[in-house]
């Protein structure tokens, strides 16, 4: 969400990638819509808005797998170049993050963790923002991708995807929610991907600009499936696993869809430039709406959720023109975009 897209070589390129253009307008739609209805946790939680909670995770593990495909390279990270990342990442997170606990103080709320210090270190101002604690953590060890023998990195990947599995399945999960959420092993598999196919980017868009269709299919056809059984009531137990397998047939069918292919329009690569910032920036409006036009108990109603929408993008949106107006090229280092 918050780099340029360097090539394999790690030099600075300006092409764009239609498929990372996708994932993240795809992914910071997603993300608005998630926190426009009811959390899962709530006990009025209908049964239409869990099922589209289900199917919007993909989001999180999308912008994961943009960044590891724009991070990734064959050559050795200099640190300077994980100071920038660390500083475009950092600094819009803790303007962002100081205004949210000023936010929940006007509102009558405590810090999430119960200390804003710790609110700040884990990426707990607003909860989403674990995110950020995740990335943080994946943007330190990259450097350390490119030292592994060749062979190595779908090693890593087949472990981590392992490790993912189990954690989605709840086991090994710590107990405490907060880390539970912010486990690194049950993340880094997506960044790994997106690592991996950026090396091998010309193979794997050729192959898929070749058999485009036979690949739309392999990964919509369970996603379409898994879709189906999420919205039923079948097999409990398998609904874990069919939920974190929905993710990885989401995020594939996007990007075989869009690899390839001419460069996203110009909107959707406003929005791609603009997700980090909306990110931060939108549960501000998201929550205030919310607290204005609750939700009815137990059923889906589509004004008090398209009205936080509305509100949480463009007011974000909003805050992103202001600050280009006042900071002009600084404004992506201050606000993310």
């Amino acid at each position: 969400m918050t780099d340029a897209n360097p090539s394999p070589a790690g030099k600075s390129e300006t092409r764009r990638f239609p498929e990372v253009d996708v994932l993240k307008a795809a992914g910071i739609l997603g993300v608005v819509l998630i926190h426009s209805l009811r959390a899962h946790f709530h006990p009025q939680l209908s049964s239409q808005e869990a099922w589209l909670l289900e199917l919007l995770r993909f989001a999180v593990p999308g912008f994961l797998a943009v960044s590891g495909f724009l991070y990734a390279t064959r050559e050795p990270v200099p640190f300077a170049q994980t100071l920038r990342r660390l500083r475009r990442i950092l600094i819009p997170y803790l303007l962002a993050s100081v205004a949210a606990e000023i936010f929940w103080h006007e509102l009558g709320g405590e810090p999430q963790t119960g200390s804003v210090v710790k609110d700040l270190l884990v990426g707990a101002a607003f909860g989403p923002y674990y995110y950020v604690f995740l990335i943080v953590v994946l943007v330190i060890l990259s450097p350390s991708l490119p030292l592994l023998p060749r062979r190595a990195l779908p090693v890593l990947f087949a472990l981590s995807f392992a490790a993912q599995g189990l954690l989605e399945n709840g086991i090994g999960n710590p107990p405490d929610l907060l880390w539970a959420v912010r486990n690194p092993l049950r993340w880094a598999a997506y960044f790994l991907a997106g690592w991996w196919v950026r090396l091998h980017y010309a193979e794997v868009a050729a192959q898929v600009v070749r058999k485009r269709t036979r690949w739309a299919l392999a990964f919509g056809v369970p996603a379409a499936g898994l879709a189906a059984f999420l919205a039923s009531e079948l097999w409990p137990a398998a609904r874990p696993t069919a939920s974190w397998l929905e993710i990885w047939a989401i995020v594939c069918l996007l990007f075989v869809l869009c690899c390839g292919r001419a460069p996203a329009s110009a909107p959707v690569r406003a929005l791609s430039d603009a997700t980090y910032a909306i990110y931060l920036f939108h549960l501000f409006f998201v929550v205030r709406v919310q607290y204005a036009f609750p939700a009815p108990p137990g059923s889906i109603a589509l004004v008090p959720i398209l009205l936080p929408w509305l509100a949480g993008m463009g007011g974000s949106l909003a805050i992103i023109g202001l600050g280009r107006v006042l900071l002009g090229r600084r404004s992506r280092d201050w606000i993310g975009a």
